[in-house]
C-alpha cells in the first residue's frame, strides 16, 4: 500500500514524504503529471495519489480527472491546496476524494491517507 506524491516543490513536500515514510508507506515521489501515469502504470502498489494543486504542467485537475476515468478509477486522490470554495468545488468534479488545505501537518496527512486506505 504505496503513496505517490505529486508535486513541484521539493522543500515543501520533503517533510510530508518522510512523515509518511515513517508512518510505514512506501512513499513514490514525482514532479510533474506525464510521470505520475508513468508510475501509477508501472507500480500497482501505489493505493492512494496526494496532487499539489499548483502543479504545472499537466495541472492537478486534469491529472486527478484522468487517473479517475481511465488510469485507476479506483484509487483515493488527495489534493492539496490553499482552501477556497472553487477549489474544493473543481476537487471534487474531477474525482478528488478529499481535498487537505495547505499548509499540511503531518497529523492531518496520516488521518486522511489512513481514513483513505482504511488503515
Amino acid at each position: 500500500m504505496a503513496v505517490l506524491i505529486v508535486h513541484d516543490r521539493e522543500i515543501i513536500y520533503s517533510p510530508q514524504r518522510k512523515t509518511l515514510q515513517e508512518a510505514g508507506y512506501p512513499v513514490y515521489e514525482t514532479f510533474s503529471g506525464e510521470e505520475a501515469l508513468s508510475l501509477l502504470e508501472d507500480h500497482q502498489d501505489i493505493d492512494i495519489t496526494l496532487i499539489d494543486a499548483s502543479l504545472p504542467g499537466t495541472g492537478a485537475f486534469p491529472l486527478a480527472a484522468y487517473i479517475r476515468l481511465t488510469s485507476k478509477p479506483d484509487m483515493a486522490i488527495v489534493l492539496i491546496a490553499a482552501f477556497s470554495l472553487p477549489v474544493m468545488y473543481l476537487a471534487l468534479k474531477n474525482g478528488c476524494n478529499e481535498l487537505i488545505a495547505k499548509p499540511c501537518t503531518g497529523t492531518t496527512l496520516i488521518s486522511v491517507v489512513r481514513h483513505l486506505t482504511n488503515m
